[in-house]
């Protein structure tokens, strides 16, 4: 149950929620799946999904796996539980210690100079996709992804 009008996690409006650096904790945001996704768990139960570490962060990739749900149980009390709430039943627990590439200083350069040694191939033909060039999104992954096939297949159709 929580501290406010909403009782129970899967009444949640919403599906989320991001944990600025102000509020003193170290998970980065939850996802309360049980809300997004009815039936996945008993009535009594709610599904959390929780994000922590990052790159200001990254001593928790070589945290064992019972000091990390402690330091995520610590801070889900801090800003959504209430502090008698029953232990978390953990599910599993997945560490990415590199899940989301960070554009560091001077990426903007960097993709400026990829624009020109694709430019500079004459006729075109070469692409240099991922990641890096439109976002670390899914969606924005799979959008650029599908939008270079097209200018792929019309360099390919003009052959």
């Amino acid at each position: 149950e929580l501290s406010n009008e909403f009782g129970n996690l899967q009444d949640l409006p919403g599906f989320g929620l991001l944990n600025p650096r102000s509020e003193g904790v170290r998970t980065l945001g939850h996802l309360w799946s049980s809300s997004l996704f009815s039936g996945r768990c008993p009535d009594n139960y709610n599904i959390l999904l929780n994000y922590i570490g990052g790159s200001r962060d990254p001593a928790i990739g070589s945290m064992e796996d019972d000091d990390i749900i402690a330091a995520v149980d610590k801070d889900l009390r801090k800003v959504l539980l209430k502090t008698d709430a029953p232990q978390p039943k953990v599910l599993g627990i997945k560490v990415w210690p590199t899940a989301i590439p960070q554009y560091e200083l001077g990426h903007l350069e960097l993709m400026k100079e990829l624009e020109g040694l694709e430019s500079k191939v004459e006729g075109g033909g070469l692409w240099i996709c991922g990641n890096y060039r439109s976002g670390v999104a899914f969606p924005d992954c799979v959008t650029f992804g599908y939008e270079h096939a097209k200018v792929v297949k019309e360099y390919l159709d003009s052959r």
